[in-house]
């Protein structure tokens, strides 16, 4: 029972994968938000990692997480998330462009080792809520619910001391009306005002892949600020996700068959890295965004411009005119 009393300040916050955990009008911000989705169709398996990075006053706060099966819980190295940038990252091709430059003292002679090469780069059950598994993973202390009445899951979560309100009630209405399963996180006490989760990876079956977007109606806050989320998906195929049955506006940055091998993820056959990004605002948190794939798509690869300068001293310029006129001359008196 103390771990559960150490799970008691989740209310709502403002997650967009989760629901946060704390007094209404004392939202944590979101202010950076990753995850992976690894999809196997072969045994509708989903893994889904997920850390984030939050700001705000609270001492103790957590999230919830809601998948349609019971989850398997555990701890992913930090080090997924690079890989999975480095993979998706854009071609870059450089465009060079003249930049005409006054050559003052020892200008010149910085102009001269640029050109040689030389110069510097520039720039239990309990009143009818099913307690399923307790675990602490990632420095987070977990426990995984079930129940079938969400006015039950709501006075179990009041009972532990969790934080609750109207709009997290009917937000938990949704997942107790369909049978899913929830787990709360709690994040240790912070120190300061900025805390930052490590990776957890939820693997669970389910038909279809989805990453976990409705919020609870007041955390669709406008005034907030801006939350960014990177979704790396890796799954036979192009990824694309729909909000529900609705278009969802995150971005593709990147698609393509994935050609290298990312740490302690074990990759489908034909897999596919599809990386999208969102920065809505506010957060559409209405349904879930869901994962479908394509076998037969072109890939998509971001190609990034980088213009470089090529200097062109302004000292040059009548130099290259004397040499033009000496060599008319020569010619005519050769002529």
């Amino acid at each position: 029972m103390s771990l559960l009393l150490a799970l008691t300040l989740l209310a709502p916050s403002h997650l967009h994968a989760c629901a946060q955990a704390v007094n209404s009008g004392e939202l944590m911000d979101v202010v950076k938000e990753e995850a992976i989705i690894v999809w196997d169709p072969q045994t509708e398996t989903e893994h889904f990692i997920r850390k984030a990075a939050f700001a705000g006053a609270q001492k103790d706060f957590g999230f919830l997480v809601p998948t349609p099966t019971r989850p398997t819980l555990s701890e992913t190295d930090d080090a997924v998330f690079a890989q999975a940038a480095e993979a998706a990252r854009p071609t870059r091709i450089p465009i060079p462009y003249s930049a005409w430059w006054a050559v003052i003292g020892r200008g010149f002679d910085y102009f001269m080792a640029m050109v040689s090469g030389g110069a510097a780069s520039m720039g239990s059950d309990d009143g009818g809520v099913e307690l399923v598994e307790t675990k602490t993973v990632a420095d987070l202390e977990a426990a995984i619910l079930k129940a079938d009445d969400h006015s039950a899951l709501v006075d179990w979560l009041k009972e532990h001391q969790y934080q609750s309100r109207p709009a997290l009630a009917e937000w938990l209405r949704y997942y107790t009306e369909h049978g899913w399963y929830i787990t709360a996180f709690k994040i240790s006490p912070i120190a300061n005002t900025l805390a930052e989760t490590k990776a957890v990876r939820l693997s669970f079956k389910t038909p279809q892949p989805f990453f976990p977007y409705r919020e609870p109606a007041d955390q669709r806050d406008v005034n907030r600020g801006g939350r960014l989320l990177n979704l790396y998906v890796i799954a036979p195929g192009k990824a694309r996700a729909s909000l529900g049955t609705r278009r969802w506006h995150g971005t593709v940055e990147y698609s393509a068959p994935l050609r290298r091998r990312i740490d302690g993820i074990d990759v489908p056959e034909q897999a596919w890295l599809t990386a999208f990004s969102d920065r809505s605002e506010p957060r559409p948190g209405i349904d879930e965004v869901f994962i479908n794939t394509e076998r037969w798509s072109l890939p998509v690869n971001v190609v990034m411009y980088d213009p470089v300068a090529v200097l062109m001293p302004l000292e040059l310029i009548p130099l290259a005119a004397l040499a033009v006129v000496l060599y008319r001359r020569r010619k005519r008196k050769a002529g």
